[in-house]
């Protein structure tokens, strides 16, 4: 199946990453996957090390609860990145 596209930006406090779909467990599971993917990419972490990371760390926002599809934004904290 094809995944949607996801949005993923930065400021000065978080990095974000969301996911659009249907039902909300799909959207949060994009923005997740998403935001482990960005943190191999761009931290160097492995996908045990990132989920470890989130795990105590995330935090999701609903932005989107009505038809057609959800919107999740998954946050973390620049703080808790491992430095470059």
């Amino acid at each position: 199946p094809d995944t949607p596209p996801t949005f993923k930006s930065s400021n000065t406090r978080f990095s974000h990453n969301s996911g659009n779909a249907r039902p909300l467990d799909k959207a949060l599971q994009h923005a997740t996957t998403e935001m482990v993917i960005w943190l191999g990419e761009d931290h160097g972490l492995g996908v045990s090390d990132a989920s470890h990371l989130l795990g105590q760390t995330v935090r999701y926002d609903v932005g989107n609860m009505y038809d057609p599809a959800y919107t999740i934004a998954c946050r973390l904290e620049k703080k808790w990145l491992p430095h470059r």
